[in-house]
């Protein structure tokens, strides 16, 4: 089982949203069983993994320290809100499994052009629980849902709404489609009884 996180930095998270989002990341991480594989995906826009090679971090306290270095960077500075695009990468992209002799039998001249395939992925499938923390302000919220339940036998599918006036359509239905649970974080909410 994988754990992954996908962080909204879009403009419309600034100010006390992204401070509630980072807190609630860092609450994550802390709860981590030891040893889990996990990846934080942050986008806008566009998005980018933390890992570079798509296989994340295994929980440990070195890379929990890098990754709350990491955290305490981040800002609500990538743009608009595409939720679409990083769902669609931590579902089909992350954590692919290829064994040695695969890579043989294909043929292939390196791992980064199989990591790269848009094709299903080869090898042992591991279990994504992804955990969305969002206000959900998204233009297209149906992709999204379609993307979600055409994938339900590959990830669980959990949100967190963040803030005042975040999309509770989205939220809610999303963690429908997805299989998960959604939770709703406002100003004042105690977040270790939500995490």
């Amino acid at each position: 089982m994988v754990f992954i996180f996908l962080v909204d930095r879009s403009g419309s998270m600034r100010g006390n949203k992204m401070e509630m989002t980072l807190k609630a990341l860092r609450l994550f991480i802390k709860s981590l069983p030891p040893n889990a594989r996990f990846e934080i995906v942050s986008f806008g826009t566009k998005y980018y993994g933390s890992s570079k090679d798509r296989q994340g971090f295994i929980n440990n306290d070195d890379n929990v320290n890098k990754i709350n270095v990491a955290i305490a960077r981040m800002s609500a500075d990538l743009g608009g809100t595409n939720i679409h695009d990083p769902l669609e990468y931590a579902i089909k992209r992350l954590f692919i499994k290829v064994t040695p002799k695969q890579i043989e039998e294909q043929k292939l001249r390196d791992m980064h052009t199989l990591m790269k395939s848009p094709t299903e992925p080869i090898g042992q499938e591991l279990i994504r629980k992804i955990f969305l923390l969002t206000d959900g302000a998204v233009n297209d919220p149906a992709s999204v849902l379609n993307l979600a339940r055409q994938n339900q036998h590959k990830a669980q599918i959990h949100t967190f709404g963040i803030g005042n006036g975040c999309s509770k359509y989205l939220v809610k239905e999303l963690s429908r489609a997805g299989r998960g649970s959604y939770s709703f974080v406002e100003e004042d909410d105690n977040l270790n009884a939500k995490i």
